[in-house]
Formats: structure tokens, sequence, C-alpha cells
């Protein structure tokens, strides 16, 4: 597991996308589609916090491979969080939207826990290996 501290600013996204080159380097995981997915996945997510979230200045990336599975984990203060929906309806172009309805497409699994009263945010991702 590797669990890194990035300041909230759009200069954190390529910093994310370095940290997963290095994990999978590390891990000798020599599958690059899962890499790739991983790394847009993880950069959507990151996007996301750095444009929406309120009421914190860093956040903290956590990339773990658990068995078969790779697993990011992003925690971090947002004050006002709501609970993002994808635009399932990807037909109709809009500005904003598509980062997550592609994360949900890169992810077996995302889920979000958001402790109200310590305005706390969990996104959790995770992909299975299967090569």
């Amino acid at each position: 597991m590797k669990k890194f501290e990035f300041q909230n600013s759009p200069s954190s996204l390529k910093e994310v996308r370095v940290a997963i080159e290095k994990f999978f380097s590390e891990k000798k995981i020599n599958d690059i589609e899962l890499e790739s997915d991983m790394k847009l996945a993880s950069v959507e997510l990151a996007a996301n916090i750095v444009k929406h979230s309120t009421g914190s200045s860093k956040f903290i990336f956590t990339i773990s491979k658990k068995q078969n599975n790779i697993n990011i984990i992003f925690e971090y203060t947002d004050i006002n969080f709501v609970k993002p929906v994808s635009d399932k309806k990807i037909d109709i172009p809009k500005e904003n939207g598509y980062g997550l309805y592609i994360v949900e497409k890169l992810c077996d699994k995302l889920s979000f826990n958001y402790k109200k009263k310590l305005g706390k945010v969990k996104v959790s991702c995770e992909k299975r290996i299967t090569s």
C-alpha cells in the first residue's frame, strides 16, 4: 500500500498519475491497460476533488493491491459534499458529468462515503486484475 498527500490544486493531477506509474512498476504489475484505466479513473476523481470540494487544501490518495484487485482511495474534507451522479445519457453534449461516467465504466466497484458531521469524504475505486 502506498499513501500520498497532495495539495488540492490542478498540479496534483500529474502527481497522482506518477504515483500510479511508480506503484505499478514497484509491484511489477505489467498490465498496460489496467494501469491506463487506473490512471484515468484516478485523475478524473482527483480533478473532481480539485474542482468541486470546499473546505480542504489537501487530499490523501492511497493505492494498494489486495489479492487480485487494485484499490484506489481518495480522502478529503468537503463541508458541502453532494454525492455526484453521472449522466448516463452521454449522447447529449454538455460540459460536465463525463468524468464520473468514465470512472464508473473503468472501475468494477465505485463507492462514496460521507461523514457529514466531520465533513469527511472517502471515495473508493476497485478494479480486478485480469491478466
